[in-house]
């Protein structure tokens, strides 16, 4: 290694003009997009804004510009520094990420788009009103909405703060420059503008990734010298079949445990089943999913490949233990700027692609979240009153409302501490965890409303215990947080670095639970698990102890796949009614019958005896 590129050998790199240039026209173009779908400066036809349009484009957009919005959306900035320090750490493992999409996608294209697109729910947490209760709705649509609204303030917030360590630019300049365009083009644009923008920022994403990795390449010698550098330290392992569920990565966590978290996200997320109605029917949603698959399995492979290549840039100086970094997050951007900022504008490149990740996600999930709380408004008089056209206002002022309310979040998270690590790792875990109601509701017919409810909340309480206690096993260094072993000896004044594991725990001081080890790539089957268990276990045991019970008809249109149960859920006198107007038609047919030939006949005798034979004729 060059004197170049050992770590901490130079001064703090700087962004240049070109830099600026680069990320500047990134930004300006996806607030030209959402002036082009907003305002219709362009366009000969201008009409007012509806909030189907702005939620769904009326589902008129083609899908290979949806899918790479989908893409974008399950993209986010922490994800494209986050795969290449997981690599450096623990190997290359992580490649099936993407290949176990390609699982999942029979299941959600032919099982849950139908059922979405079946139903048109703005929300998709509307099933849950129907299935359930209107209760249990509000209760998912909070939950997901605190979730989402601290994840998109971390989204911009982590990256802006790896950028700052490294090169010393303003972070909360960086974040609120990046939540102006995206709140602005969400904003006035709607889906039209997300899609389009995403698709966009996609394209960004992968130029600056393959710039990168391939400039990097020739810098080092090519690929043997990165496959050389990794095998020596036993880096090249990519199957590793022992099932130990406490093992970071294997091939049974990093292939069944992720698709199993792809089933979540694809089929009980609001981000990504808002898509499916973006495109009019189940045969382009499913051509969606295919595509998403294909371009989540490249990102994966590169981010795979860039967590090699650093590696091998800094394979006998190890910037986490020379401390020239202070996270492993900031790996990435510590390679860019020591490497390639002798040639102007790949550092802002890289600047470009990784807040166009995270500008997707923020994009998206205001979006998301608009669609969610205008379906909490069904049934309100606020909504009633508000017709067709003023309805795209509304949803505007939600968006808008919710990407303030994500930007002022921002200025808690440097107080947030630990929290904010938990509430990343936590993401997924919820999604399993509102999937899992879906799987009560479809799946098991005598659920009823209690049982999904508290296991909905025991999920969520005991995932949260389960993500805590991890992280403080890795703090303590158990060894399933043990990472593969680094070098120093190219560090200027190595003597005084450590080359052995910093943390350490004191034998018999401390016991760690076996789930506190268990890898994060288990927490989506694991959240579920305890979401459907309970669910049935708290169902069947208050029905069977006569203090809940759930008539057979329910249960018969549960299977037969009717879930609209509750017309209007909160007024059990409607329900009673619906239920006698469904037997009006037979009580009917019982009082009317069909009219025989003697029916007729004795009816004709009577007429013509009690006229006297007068009315012979009329009556014949």
């Amino acid at each position: 290694m060059t004197m170049e590129t050992v770590p901490g050998a130079e001064a703090q790199p700087q962004f240049v003009v070109a830099d600026y240039l680069v990320f500047g026209g990134m930004l300006t173009c996806s607030m030209l997009i959402g002036v082009y779908h907003g305002c219709g400066l362009f366009r000969k036809e201008k009409k007012k804004v509806t909030s189907d349009e702005f939620l769904t484009a009326e589902g008129k957009l083609g899908t290979i510009p949806v899918a790479l919005s989908m893409l974008a959306s399950f993209l986010s900035s922490i994800t494209l520094m986050g795969q290449p320090a997981e690599v450096y750490q623990y190997g290359p493992q992580l490649w099936m990420f993407g290949a176990s999409a390609f699982l999942v996608v029979p299941f959600i294209g032919y099982r849950m788009v139908p059922f979405f697109l079946s139903h048109k729910y703005t929300s998709a947490y509307q099933y849950f009103g129907e299935r359930f209760s209107k209760k249990l709705q509000l209760l998912t649509s909070v939950l997901f909405s605190f979730q989402m609204i601290l994840y998109l303030a971390l989204v911009l917030y982590a990256p802006a703060l790896a950028m700052h360590r490294v090169t010393g630019m303003n972070t909360m300049l960086v974040v609120t420059t990046m939540y102006l365009v995206c709140i602005f083009y969400t904003t006035i644009g709607g889906m039209k503008a997300v899609v389009w923008t995403d698709s966009f920022q996609i394209v960004v994403l992968y130029v600056a990734m393959i710039a990168i990795l391939v400039k990097g390449t020739i810098d080092i010698g090519g690929l043997s010298t990165v496959w050389e550098r990794n095998a020596e330290f036993n880096r090249t392992n990519f199957l590793d079949w022992t099932f130990d569920p406490t093992v970071r990565y294997d091939a049974w966590s990093s292939f069944v445990g992720s698709a199993v978290l792809h089933v979540t996200f694809y089929g009980g997320n609001q981000l990504q089943i808002q898509r499916y109605f973006v495109v009019n029917s189940a045969a382009k949603a499913r051509k969606m999913l295919w595509i998403n698959a294909v371009g989540w399995t490249c990102v994966v492979f590169l981010t795979v490949y860039t967590g090699m290549l650093i590696f091998a840039n800094y394979a006998y100086c190890d910037p986490i233990k020379s401390h020239v970094v202070s996270t492993p997050d900031e790996l990435f951007p510590l390679y860019v700027m020591q490497t390639l900022n002798e040639f102007p504008g790949f550092p802002g490149l890289f600047l470009a692609g990784i807040f166009s990740a995270g500008l997707s996600t923020v994009a998206t999930g205001v979006n998301s979240l608009a669609a969610i709380w205008f379906a909490e408004m069904e049934g309100t008089k606020f909504r009633a009153g508000i017709d067709e056209k003023h309805s795209g206002t509304v949803v505007k002022l939600l968006a808008f409302c919710f990407g303030i309310l994500s930007y002022l979040l921002v200025f808690v998270v440097p107080y947030m501490g630990t929290l904010a690590k938990v509430t990343i790792s936590l993401s997924g875990a919820f999604a399993g965890s509102l999937f899992g109601i879906f799987v009560l509701g479809l799946c098991f017919p005598r659920v009823e409303t209690w049982g999904a409810t508290i296991g909905l909340v025991s999920s969520t309480i005991f995932m949260a215990w389960v993500t805590v206690g991890s992280m403080a096993a890795e703090r303590l260094g158990d060894s399933s947080f043990q990472t593969i072993a680094t070098s120093v000896v190219d560090c200027p004044d190595n003597s005084t670095l450590i080359s052995v594991p910093e943390k350490l725990i004191m034998e018999g001081s401390y016991e760690i639970p076996y789930l506190h080890r268990v890898s994060y790539l288990w927490y989506a089957t694991m959240s579920i698990s305890v979401t459907v268990a309970v669910g049935i276990t708290v169902s069947y045991t208050l029905q069977a102890l006569g203090l809940a019970a759930i008539p057979q008809k329910r249960i018969d249109r549960i299977k037969n796949g009717n879930s609209n149960l509750h017309p209007n859920p909160n007024n059990q006198d409607q329900l009673l009614l619906d239920e006698n107007s469904r037997k009006l038609p037979q009580i009917v047919n019982e009082k009317v019958k069909p009219m025989t030939t003697e029916s007729r006949f004795n009816n004709w005798y009577r007429a013509v005896k009690k006229s006297g034979g007068r009315g012979f004729n009329n009556a014949s």
